[in-house]
């Protein structure tokens, strides 16, 4: 059984989600980033110039991975 991950690293994050079946889409000429997964209705919409990564990212990635 994978395990539950707790990391703020983006590289790490973000090579999971796609992984999983997700896509990591930039949002034109504002910077920020949508994350899309079709096991989820809604996308989440994540500043793509932070350093970390939202809780709500982190939270959806342990609901794929459970």
């Amino acid at each position: 059984m994978p395990k539950r991950i707790n990391t703020k690293d983006p590289r790490k994050v973000r090579r999971l989600w796609e992984k999983l079946g997700g896509r990591v889409l930039a949002v034109r000429k504002t910077g920020e980033e949508r994350w899309v997964h079709p096991a989820f209705d809604s996308t989440v919409r994540a500043n793509g110039r932070r350093g970390d990564i939202p809780a709500v990212i982190l939270c959806r990635l342990n609901h794929l991975i459970d």
